[in-house]
C-alpha cells in the first residue's frame, strides 16, 4: 500500500536523515561540498536529500546549481546566470517562473538550509584539522626548524666530512688590471649569508620556544661581533 508520502509525491527520506547516514561516505563532490542522498543508480541527484518522483533532470540540475552558489543565493541571479550568453552549458531553463515552480514544488528552501549547514559543519572540520595537524603545531615548526638548523650547521662546518668540506669560505677570483698586464688572483670570501640564513634559524627556534619575545631583533651591531668570534675559533669549535 502506498504511503501519504507517496500519495504527495514526496521523497520518502528527509535531508536531515540522507545527512547523518551517509555523512561519511559523501565528502565528495565539487568545491569539496558533501552530498548527502546520491544514489548509484542515475547521475542526476539533488546534493541534499532523496530525488522527488516527479523531479525531472532539468529541475535537479538547477536545484543543485541553486545550491552551490552557498548563502545568499537567490533564484533571481540563478535565472540572469543561465540567461547570460556566456553561459557555456545548455541551462536547464531561462525561465525565472520555472525555477520558482521548481523551488517551490520541491522545497529548495529547506535543502538550502541542509546544505548550508552540511558546508559549515565540513569547514569546521577542516578548519580543526589544519589548526591541529602539521606545521600548525608548535612542536612541528620546532622539529622542522632543528632539522634546517642542522642542515646550515654541516654546511658551515664540513659535518661528518670534516672542515674541508665546509662551505663557510668560499673560493672566488679577482681580476687586477687589463690587457696584457692583466692578473687573476684566487681568494677565499667569507659566506656571510649562510651565517646569517644560520643565525635567522636560531632565532626562529627562540621565538617558537618562548627564548625570545618576537618583535625585539638583535641590531646590525651585533655581526662585526659575530665576525670577530668566527675568527677566533676553529670549525672544530662550533
Amino acid at each position: 500500500m502506498a504511503t501519504d508520502d507517496h500519495k504527495h509525491n514526496k521523497s520518502t527520506t528527509s535531508p536531515e536523515t540522507e545527512i547523518k547516514d551517509e555523512w561519511a561516505e559523501d565528502w565528495k563532490h565539487d568545491n569539496y561540498i558533501p552530498t548527502p542522498g546520491r544514489h548509484k543508480d542515475s547521475p542526476f541527484q539533488p546534493l541534499v536529500g532523496a530525488r522527488f518522483e516527479d523531479e525531472t533532470d532539468l529541475a535537479v540540475t538547477a536545484c543543485n546549481d541553486f545550491l552551490r552558489m552557498g548563502p545568499g543565493r537567490k533564484l533571481i541571479v540563478l535565472a540572469m546566470n543561465y540567461a547570460d550568453d556566456k553561459y557555456t552549458d545548455k541551462p536547464p531553463t531561462k525561465s525565472y517562473n520555472v525555477l520558482q515552480n521548481w523551488s517551490q514544488k520541491f522545497d529548495w528552501p529547506t535543502r538550502a538550509t541542509y546544505y548550508n549547514k552540511a558546508y559549515d559543519a565540513y569547514k569546521t572540520t577542516m578548519t580543526s584539522a589544519a589548526l591541529e595537524t602539521g606545521v600548525a603545531l608548535t612542536f612541528e615548526r620546532v622539529l622542522k626548524l632543528k632539522r634546517l638548523e642542522s642542515l646550515l650547521l654541516t654546511m658551515i662546518t664540513g659535518g661528518d666530512a670534516g672542515p674541508n668540506a665546509s662551505q663557510l669560505w668560499l673560493d672566488d677570483v679577482k681580476q687586477t688590471g687589463s690587457g696584457k698586464t692583466a692578473e687573476v688572483h684566487t681568494l677565499q670570501r667569507f659566506n656571510s649569508a649562510l651565517v646569517d640564513q644560520y643565525r635567522k634559524i636560531l632565532d626562529d627556534i627562540a621565538q617558537e620556544t618562548g627564548g625570545r619575545q618576537k618583535g625585539k631583533q638583535r641590531g646590525t651591531k651585533d655581526a662585526p661581533l659575530v665576525l670577530k668570534v668566527l675568527k677566533d675559533v676553529s670549525l672544530d669549535d662550533l
